[in-house]
Formats: C-alpha cells, structure tokens, sequence
C-alpha cells in the first residue's frame, strides 16, 4: 500500500470519480480523514496512549486528536503499557500472538528468516499489506551472515527492498540470544 491519497482511498474502499480536480479530492480527503477517525475511536485506550506516548518525541499532527479521543475514555485504565496488556495488541490484529518469553522466537538462521519474510510467512499472515521482496529475503540472508561471521558488511540497495525490515529482523534475532 502507497501513502497517496488514492492508495489510502482504496484501503477505505472510497472511490473518486474525478481525480486531481480540486473539490473531489477535498471531498475525498475529508472521506478518509473520517475513515481514519473511526479507526481511531474503535481503538484500545492502552493503544491510543501509547500512540501518544511516541507521539511526544516528535512532531506528530495527530497528538491533538489523540488527545481529544482519549479524554473521551475519562475511565480507561491507561496507566498499563502494551507489554503489560497483550490482549490491546491482540486486538489490532487476533493473528498477532506476542512471545511471551525470549526462548519462543526463533534462532537466526537462513530459513527462520525466510518464515518470517516469505509469500506465506508470518508478516505476511499477519499484515495482509505485507509485500514479499525476494530482494529483501536475500538482503536479510546476507546480513544473517554478516552477524554470524561477525565481519562488517556494506549492501547498497534500491528504494522498495524493504531495507528496515532486512537489517532488523536478522538484527533483533540475534539480539534476543544475548
């Protein structure tokens, strides 16, 4: 999924019948600004403050309207985090299942990095938005190498690899047996 304003329309299943002319796009900007808040409002208050929380270290537009929702909540048990409260994530997406403990995940290795990022993987199970990368799959190999030979390495890629995800699921993996 792209961040255009077509791309977020389609999410929404909000269609415009006249692209790029000045009324129909603000009649569709307002559309997915309303969408947008009624995801808002079906979400966990523990969500929401966290959302807030993270918000305060940059300079997020949306701190303002989180605040405004969450006043809504004046009863809300607020002061847990995610960590402490799973069934907030759960509800986000049930097919998310958080670890519980560190021995759950799996070792790094070729092939759990593989069912992680692959067609049928778990980011793909869980995120229907998921793209699979066979670039990003082979970039994540490399760096799996990379931290298993302890040697520095140097990779060059193009926007749309899905670099992030490459250095830090082979990252995070390894960091979990330290």
């Amino acid at each position: 999924m792209g961040y255009s304003l077509s791309k977020i329309a389609e999410y929404f299943k909000l269609t415009n019948d006249n692209p790029h002319r000045s009324i129909s796009d603000c009649i569709l900007t307002t559309q997915v600004f309303l969408s947008l808040m009624t995801k808002l409002l079906g979400l966990d208050p523990i969500i929401l403050t966290e959302i807030k929380r993270l918000s305060e270290h940059g300079s997020w537009d949306s701190k303002f309207l989180i605040d405004k929702i969450l006043n809504l909540y004046p009863d809300a048990e607020t002061s847990k985090t995610l960590l402490t409260n799973l069934s907030a994530v759960e509800s986000i997406n049930p097919k998310i299942k958080p670890p519980l403990h560190k021995n759950l995940l799996p070792a790094l290795t070729r092939d759990s990095i593989t069912s992680i990022l692959s067609k049928n993987g778990v980011l793909s199970e869980s995120f229907p938005e998921f793209e699979f990368r066979k670039q990003q799959i082979e970039m994540a190999f490399e760096i799996t190498d990379s931290i298993k030979s302890q040697k520095n390495i140097i990779i060059e890629a193009g926007t749309g690899i899905g670099k992030s995800l490459a250095y830090l699921i082979p990252a995070f993996l390894s960091a979990k047996n330290k």
